[in-house]
């Protein structure tokens, strides 16, 4: 994480500020400056190590607790909002990106941050800004993006979008979802490793319309239309 902060900084990209958590005296410097921040370990998926406070005598026990000294960031807190830019590229090229918005973490009660990696409910959406911004942050990082090379997006406190990370090399649990609207990220990528030629006119967000993904225990994943899921009980979609 901390090494993608530099990364973004580096070139030139909105990031919340971030600093390596190397003793308390930073500490209480960062929490006096921003109030409310996020710690999470530099290393680990699942949202490892993360919780979010405005207390600097709480933050630095927890960092203690869990031996982190340096190896947890401080950042200053972003909001819920999240969303995940999925691309599939060929030598430099873009094949295929689909936009989705995470609306739920699954377990999150189990989470002291809330955030426990795995998605409960998200949706397709699709903002060109955001494409264009997607574009721009795989551009300045990565010099010829070949394979699944995606974007994660959080917004901040003044509702503008902020990269966490790029995301590579494997697709996660919930591309079922978009394969069964019929934008199979998995089969188009196997179709270009046989031998397939690769296009020069990439299908951008061929899911405009808005469709739900909700995960449950024990039970399949369910996919429903935007009226279908307002048509539901509020209790229903917060379980």
């Amino acid at each position: 994480k901390w090494l993608t902060y530099e990364r973004f900084k580096d070139a030139g990209i909105r990031v919340p500020e971030t600093i390596l958590a190397g003793d308390e005296i930073v500490v209480h410097e960062f929490i006096a400056k921003h109030k409310d921040v996020w710690l999470r370990k530099r290393r680990g998926s699942g949202g490892a190590g993360s919780i979010s406070t405005n207390n600097p005598k709480f933050a630095c026990e927890w960092i203690s607790r869990h031996n982190g000294w340096v190896e947890f960031t401080i950042a200053d807190k972003l909001g819920t909002k999240n969303i995940t830019w999925t691309a599939l590229w060929y030598d430099g090229v873009l094949q295929m990106s689909q936009l989705r918005e995470r609306l739920l973490w699954k377990y999150r009660h189990l989470a002291p941050s809330g955030v426990t990696g795995i998605t409960g409910i998200q949706r397709t959406i699709w903002d060109l800004e955001l494409h264009d911004q997607a574009l721009a942050i795989i551009e300045s990082v990565v010099k010829s993006p070949h394979g699944v090379v995606s974007v994660d997006f959080t917004y901040d406190r003044y509702g503008r979008p902020c990269p966490t990370e790029i995301q590579t090399s494997r697709f996660f649990t919930s591309i079922d979802f978009l394969a069964n609207l019929n934008v199979n990220f998995p089969d188009l990528y196997c179709r270009l490793a046989l031998g397939e030629l690769p296009t020069k006119n990439p299908k951008v967000n061929p899911i405009r319309e808005m469709h739900y993904w909700i995960r449950a225990v024990d039970r399949l994943p369910i996919i429903m239309t935007a009226r279908d899921y307002d048509a539901c009980d509020a209790n229903l979609q917060r379980d």
